[in-house]
């Protein structure tokens, strides 16, 4: 049978003067529950929210927890500035060479300012050579191997009280010792001069001329108008000098 039609109920009379109530908005009609159709064979409802509010309890918390290691924040990479300067200073560079210095010319015929000479001595009163005067011409000897366009002279210096022939015999016997030991026969002269000794013992002087080594003449005439030996001659020319001044008198003209 249809249900009875409820009327809504009458409104209120209002006092005049009072400021009416705005009306409340109707509330939303609720549905009737509809029972839903229960299928064979499955759960209803009630018992599918019974077992999902039991399966919520059994579950472990899910909240987030604090992790166990802490997470550091990354190291800033320091700003690489300009690199530091070495403690260790830097190698000068080279110093450029000097400019060499040129030398003054000499002239192509201009004459030796000295001579060398070494005196070999003999037994007074006998054209026999004394023991230091073999030795004296081996030096001799030497001094030519090193130099070969050195010339060679040969003065006789007899004693005062001693014979022209007697001196004049040495001079034969000194070269013909110096020819035995292949001094050539072309680069030495025996001289008519006689030089008689002051004092010490007489015999025959050799004297190194320089009239055919140019640059041996040279390196001196230079040293003599006041330029530095090692700039006046090269290495060889200053080890022969230093041999010449140590076996021999320097004579300068």
């Amino acid at each position: 049978p249809p249900a009875p039609v409820e009327e809504p109920p009458e409104p209120e009379p209002q006092l005049p003067g009072t400021p009416e109530e705005p009306a409340e908005p109707p509330e939303p009609e609720v549905p009737s529950t509809v029972s839903a159709p229960v299928w064979e064979g499955f759960p209803s409802q009630a018992v599918l929210a019974r077992a999902l509010a039991l399966e919520a309890a059994s579950m472990p918390n899910l909240a987030p927890t604090r992790p166990s290691f802490e997470v550091k924040p990354p190291t800033p990479e320091p700003v690489k500035g300009p690199e530091p300067r070495s403690a260790v200073p830097r190698p000068m560079p080279p110093m450029p060479a000097p400019a060499k210095k040129i030398m003054p010319l000499i002239p192509q015929k201009a004459k030796p300012d000295r001579h060398f000479e070494l005196l070999a001595p003999f037994v007074f009163g006998s054209s026999s050579l004394a023991e230091l005067g073999e030795s004296a011409l081996q030096t001799v000897a030497a001094t030519y191997v090193m130099r070969r366009r050195l010339k060679l002279r040969l003065i006789t210096s007899p004693d005062r009280i001693e014979n022209d022939a007697l001196a004049r015999g040495r001079v034969n016997v000194a070269a013909d010792w110096l020819l035995n030991q292949g001094f050539p026969a072309e680069c030495m002269e025996s001289c008519n001069e006689i030089r008689i000794i002051k004092s010490g013992e007489p015999g025959v002087v050799c004297e190194f001329i320089l009239d055919n080594d140019n640059v041996l003449r040279d390196y001196y005439l230079l040293v003599a108008q006041g330029e530095l030996p090692q700039d006046a001659g090269t290495k060889d020319t200053l080890n022969f000098a230093r041999w010449l001044s140590a076996n021999f008198a320097d004579c300068k003209h």
